[in-house]
């Protein structure tokens, strides 16, 4: 899974792939507690890494890969002529 803060203004485009308990989870920006609690609450889940990994390709290929991303491209333009 991916862990990250939640302080967006601080982040890349690349956090909103996380989707919380699927692909990863966010804790409190600048807080070591939150860090730890979340890392922790990840391993007690005990989830399969197939499972998580799988998770993590899907949010990809539905949404982020270079043949999607040309898709909506298109489709702005077309939405522009």
């Amino acid at each position: 899974p991916a862990i990250t803060h939640n302080n967006w203004k601080m982040q890349m485009p690349e956090f909103e792939v996380i989707i919380k308990d699927e692909t990863g989870d966010y804790f409190e920006y600048n807080d070591v507690a939150s860090l730890a609690y979340t890392i922790e609450n990840w391993l007690r889940k005990n989830k399969a890494r197939d499972e998580i990994r799988a998770n993590c390709f899907r949010v990809i290929d539905e949404s982020w890969n270079p043949n999607y991303q040309i898709t909506k491209f298109k489709g702005l333009i077309n939405d522009e002529c």
